[in-house]
């Protein structure tokens, strides 16, 4: 029989445990992109032999022009790692609510019992860098943070709905208060869109 202590100890902790699922999914995208990649250099479907083989050059993305696939895959990367981080902070601010109501959350109580990220009330900088505004009634909560990509993510709780948000080529990425549900829309270049569900393509 085990002891209950040295099997405790043996467990992995939730931090220290395998691949998150943001992890996951980027691995996922790599191991397409690259069997796409090889399929291609190898296509000899119009009889071609091997000394015709050629392997895809990759360029580095080019912001502001027409990006290659490895800034895609780069751009997809950030954009579900701020996406998650987003949802993570929905988690500590409904776990925040539940003890002190939502009226009584602000920026600081979040920070004390976020792990990897920093609650602000005004823009983000970054992806683990959330914005958050509440409405004064309270039960409305709208977060915000600026993905690597440029795409500025929103995620709004409120009246038992979440909307999910993006912003493309956003040049200033903050939470505002909003005491009504958003309207559905497409996301376009220095305005964002709204969906419920899951993210919009940004």
């Amino acid at each position: 029989m085990r002891h209950p202590a040295a099997t405790d100890a043996g467990r992995a902790s939730g931090d220290e445990r395998g691949l998150s699922l943001a992890g996951l999914l980027v691995s996922l995208l790599v191991l397409a992109l690259l069997a796409g990649g090889s399929v291609a250099a190898l296509d000899l479907s119009g009889g071609g032999t091997r000394s015709e083989l050629t392997v895809p050059a990759v360029s580095p993305t080019t912001r502001g022009g027409t990006p290659s696939a490895a800034g895609n895959l780069i751009d997809t990367a950030a954009d579900l790692a701020a996406q998650q981080n987003l949802d993570t902070a929905l988690q500590l601010v409904e776990q925040q609510a539940a003890v002190s109501g939502y009226a009584g959350i602000d920026a600081d109580d979040l920070d004390a019992g976020a792990r990897g990220l920093h609650f602000v009330t005004g823009p983000t900088t970054g992806d683990t860098d959330v914005s958050f505004a509440a409405t004064d009634s309270g039960g409305v909560v709208t977060l915000a943070a600026l993905s690597a990509s440029g795409t500025c993510w929103y995620l709004w709780a409120g009246a038992g709905a979440t909307w999910f948000g993006a912003g493309p080529g956003a040049t200033v990425c903050v939470a505002v208060p909003m005491a009504d549900p958003p309207v559905s829309s497409t996301p376009v270049p220095g305005r964002a869109g709204w969906q419920r569900g899951s993210f919009p393509s940004g």
